[in-house]
This record gives structure tokens, sequence and C-alpha cells, in this order.
């Protein structure tokens, strides 16, 4: 329990011991009196607000019990821009920007002055659309989730960097709502779950613990959602010509992606690249 005279450096020092991390007492607590970081340390004399410690106690409650400190501050920064996420979507990682600098490319290599149709499946909070819209105004994206709670936090990120007018949020299974749709798919990217069922509780604390399984489970194998995918962009005929598809991958799952696009587009061009650990990360495959 921190005294009430307590000053914003003390509380800071004492947020540092519990927590045994400087960097994120500093960002709780900047963030919780909304300062940026010069303001912060000019001010670290100031006396902590005394109606504000019951609360500052419950957040420091929240991330010593693991859970994650994007869900407490409620963002995460992803390409350059700072999203909103809740319990309800997976926190963005950066190996996810690799996979929109490769739809970016393709896009760039593929200008030919029409509009191009991009579908995120499993959007999220919505960075892989939001991000896709903001970068290139020439494109019309839609974004798909089977949660409608995902849905909202996608909207609202899409609200707030200005691009909610060029996306179109729809809610169902996969690729499902676009079934009887009158366009074609000419880029299809997913960060799908792909970790397998049994392997979740080998996870760390706060990722088990707090981020939803919807978005993390992919199934026996880890292969339920790419296999889902395919089928139905098969079964459905919904790729233009020279379409192309673009998967985050776990980092073992290289072979099994692969195989699972040539059974079901055997002329399939595919390209497999790498994280910055060396990982095979993003699986790129054109439709030919």
């Amino acid at each position: 329990m921190m005294a009430k005279t307590s000053t914003i450096g003390e509380v800071y020092q004492q947020a540092s011991s519990l927590l045994g991390n400087d960097f994120e007492a500093e960002l709780l607590l900047r963030k919780f009196l909304g300062f940026d970081r010069t303001s912060f340390f000019l001010h670290l004399r100031d006396p902590f607000p005394a109606h504000k410690l019951s609360e500052w106690e419950s957040w420091l409650s929240k991330r010593t019990s693991c859970q994650p400190i994007q869900y407490i501050l409620g963002e995460q920064e992803f390409y350059g821009r700072i999203f909103e996420v809740n319990a309800s979507v997976l926190i963005p990682r950066p190996e996810t920007e690799l996979l929109v600098e490769h739809v970016l490319l393709y896009l760039d290599r593929h200008n030919d002055d029409q509009t191009p149709v991009v579908v995120d499946i499993g959007t999220g909070s919505g960075v892989i659309a939001v991000t896709l819209a903001s970068e290139r105004s020439n494109i019309h994206v839609i974004a798909i989730d089977c949660s409608e709670d995902a849905i909202r936090v996608a909207e609202r990120n899409a609200k707030r960097h200005g691009v909610k007018e060029h996306i179109r949020f729809l809610c169902g299974d996969y690729v499902a709502p676009l079934q009887h749709e009158p366009h074609m798919i000419d880029v299809l990217v997913s960060n799908p779950p792909y970790i397998p069922t049994d392997q979740l509780k080998q996870l760390e604390r706060q990722v088990r613990d707090f981020e939803p399984h919807l978005a993390l489970d992919g199934g026996a194998d880890g292969l339920a959602a790419y296999r889902t995918i395919l089928s139905q962009l098969s079964a459905w005929n919904l790729l233009a010509p020279h379409a192309m598809m673009a998967f985050e991958i776990g980092f073992d799952q290289k072979e099994q992606v692969v195989g699972l696009i040539n059974s079901f587009f055997p002329a399939a061009l595919i390209e497999v690249h790498q994280d910055l650990a060396g990982n095979d990360r993003v699986v790129l495959a054109e439709i030919v």
C-alpha cells in the first residue's frame, strides 16, 4: 500500500521494485498520469494525486498477475500507429509487420490503375486491414472475423486512423461471408490461429491466461484455419486470376502449409520468407 503523500517519483520507484522492470513501471505510470516522457521526469517531485491511488494500485495488481501490459494500457503500436487492444483481440506482434510488408510490395508490383480487393481473414484488432488501407489508398479492403467483439475493436481502430470508409467489416467464418459476393479477391491476407491445441498450455502465462484462445487455437495440428480458408477459396472460386494469398505461419509449419496450398492450388507459385530471427514466418502464394 502506498502512502497518500507519496511523490510521483516515489510511486515510480515502488512500482519499479514491485514489477522488477523500470521500463514497464515508467510506461504504466506515464500512461496512467497522461504524461509524455519529458513531462514525466519533470514532475517526479510532484505529489501523486491521492484520489487516484486506488486505481493505480489496481493497475499494478493486474500487471503482477501477468495481465499483458498492452491490455492494461489499452493499446499497442503496429507499423508506426497506435491501435486499441483489449482482451477480445490478440495483441499484435512485430512479426505480423513482415506479412504487411510483403502484401504492400505485391500491391506495388501489380499497380495497374484498378482497385484491388484485399481481404483480411481473422482481422482481430484490424491492424492488418487498417495498415493496408492507410498505406495504400487505391485498394478496397474487406476485414472478416468470427468475433463480433473483435469487429467492434477493428472498426474503432479504422475510425481512429481515418480509414473506416475504406474498409468493409464482416462477421463470419473465415471466407464464408464472401461466398455469394460478385467481386473476386485479388489479395487474401491472414494471420490465423496456428498453435496446436495441446501446445496452448505450454504458452507463457500472460498469453495462455489472457489472450483469446479463439485467435490462438489452430486445432489438433495447428493447421485447421489454413485448411478451412483454402478449402473455401477453392470450392467457391473466389480468387481472381493472379491473385495472391499471404499467410503468417508458425516457425515449424512451412512444409505443412506449403503442402496444403499445393493440394488446393497445384499451380501456385509459392515463396517463404523468414522473420528477423531467421524463422519461417510468411508464406506467399500467387495463383497462376
